[in-house]
C-alpha cells in the first residue's frame, strides 16, 4: 500500500518495487513499464522501467517510486529514500 512520506520541506506518496507487485505499482504509477522476467529462476518476477520527462529510466527491485506532484513520478534508491523521507 502506498503511504505518505515527507522531507524538511515537501510531502510525496511513495511506493517500494519489490519486482512482485506490478499490479499495486501500476495503479499507484500509470507510467510504469512493467513485462514479465524471463531471464530464468531469480526472486524478481517482474521488470519494471519508468517514464519521465528526460526518458525512460530503469526501476530497480527495491526502488521506491516517488510521486512529488500530479503525475510527477521518479525513482531512488532505497538509501537515498531513506536519507530524503520519513513517514508523514
Amino acid at each position: 500500500m502506498a503511504k505518505k512520506y515527507k522531507t524538511k520541506v515537501q510531502k510525496a506518496k511513495a511506493l517500494q518495487w519489490t519486482g512482485i507487485n506490478p499490479s499495486e505499482a501500476q495503479a499507484f504509477c500509470p507510467k510504469l513499464i512493467v513485462r514479465p522476467n524471463k531471464s530464468g529462476p531469480r526472486k524478481v518476477m517482474w521488470d519494471a522501467q519508468l517514464e519521465t520527462p528526460v526518458g525512460i529510466i530503469d526501476v530497480n527491485q527495491n526502488d521506491w517510486i516517488v510521486e512529488v506532484s500530479k503525475g510527477n513520478f521518479f525513482a531512488l534508491n532505497p538509501e537515498t529514500f531513506d536519507n530524503t523521507y520519513e513517514v508523514a
